[in-house]
C-alpha cells in the first residue's frame, strides 16, 4: 500500500515560500518572477524532487499573473492556456467558504477552508490536506498531505492552495 505524500512549508508567507520533503529536498518554490508593472509569481516544481516520483504528470511551473494593485489577474501552466483566477477560486454556494477549481484532468476538485487547515476533496475522498503546524519550536511553518494517487496532479493542488491563500490574505471578494 503506498503511503501519502508529505511536503513541509518552509514559512508562512503564501506569496514566498517552498514546501520541502521528508529528506530535505526542495519540491516547489514559490517566488515573484517580475514586477515591470504588475506581479508575476511563479510556482515551480523542483526537477530533481520530481524526477523521484514518475507518476508526476502535467506542466512544472505555474505563473500567476495579477492585476493592478494585486487584484485577480490570470494563471498559466506551463505554456498552457491563459484562465482567469476566478475559475480556480469559484463558489458553489453564496456564504460558502469551499472553492472549486477543475484541473487539466478536467476533473473538479474542492477546497474546504478554514484558518489552519485546508482539505482538497474529490467528491467525498480526501486528495490533500494543509495544516498550519501549533508546535512554534518545529522547523516548519505548515503541512501539506497529499494521496498518492493525487501525486500526478501536485503541480494544481499546490498552485490551486497557494492561490487560496493568497485570495484570503489579499481579502478578495470573489
Amino acid at each position: 500500500m503506498a503511503t501519502d505524500f508529505v511536503l513541509w512549508q518552509a514559512i508562512a508567507d503564501p506569496f514566498a515560500s517552498r514546501f520541502d520533503d521528508h529528506e530535505g529536498n526542495i519540491a516547489f518554490t514559490i517566488r515573484e518572477a517580475d514586477r515591470s508593472s504588475n506581479v508575476v509569481l511563479r510556482i515551480s516544481r523542483e526537477q530533481a524532487w520530481a524526477e523521484g516520483h514518475q507518476n508526476i504528470m502535467g506542466p512544472s511551473n505555474a505563473f500567476l499573473y495579477f492585476g493592478p494593485n494585486n487584484s485577480m489577474g490570470h494563471i498559466v501552466y506551463g505554456s498552457g492556456p491563459v484562465n482567469h483566477m476566478a475559475t480556480a477560486l469559484r463558489q458553489h454556494r453564496e456564504g460558502s467558504t469551499s472553492r472549486y477549481f477543475t484541473a487539466q484532468n478536467a476533473k473538479h476538485y474542492k477546497w474546504r477552508y478554514s484558518p489552519t487547515r485546508m482539505e482538497c476533496m474529490d467528491g467525498r475522498a480526501p486528495v490533500a490536506v494543509w495544516e498550519i503546524n501549533p508546535d512554534p519550536n518545529v522547523h516548519y511553518y505548515a503541512s501539506l498531505t497529499v494521496k498518492p494517487w493525487a501525486i500526478a496532479i501536485i503541480t494544481e493542488i499546490v498552485t490551486s492552495l497557494t492561490l487560496n491563500r493568497m485570495a484570503a490574505s489579499l481579502r478578495w471578494d470573489y
